[in-house]
């Protein structure tokens, strides 16, 4: 949660795991002024960003790729105030 939206980050996991995805961590963003929703991608998953970028009517411009073969994450979603789940 990074728009200071109460209870969206776990109404968004709850999204996920419903769809199918497994949601290893739930919380808030380092600070809750985003504007946009960002898509973090640690591992190359181009289908499911993708996949999450147009459920969540997001432009694809909110993919960001940071390979990070030592990440414990493949993606994750810092939700912003542009941020509506379908």
């Amino acid at each position: 949660n990074g728009a200071a939206q109460a209870g969206i980050a776990q109404n968004t996991a709850d999204y996920l795991l419903k769809n199918g995805f497994n949601v290893v961590s739930v919380g808030n963003a380092e600070r809750y002024n985003y504007d946009t929703t960002i898509i973090y991608d640690y591992t190359g998953r181009y289908y499911t960003t993708r996949w999450l970028s147009e459920k969540f009517n997001l432009r694809p411009q909110s993919i960001v790729s940071l390979r990070d073969p030592n990440s414990n994450v493949d993606v994750r979603i810092v939700v912003g105030g542009d941020f509506t789940l379908p």
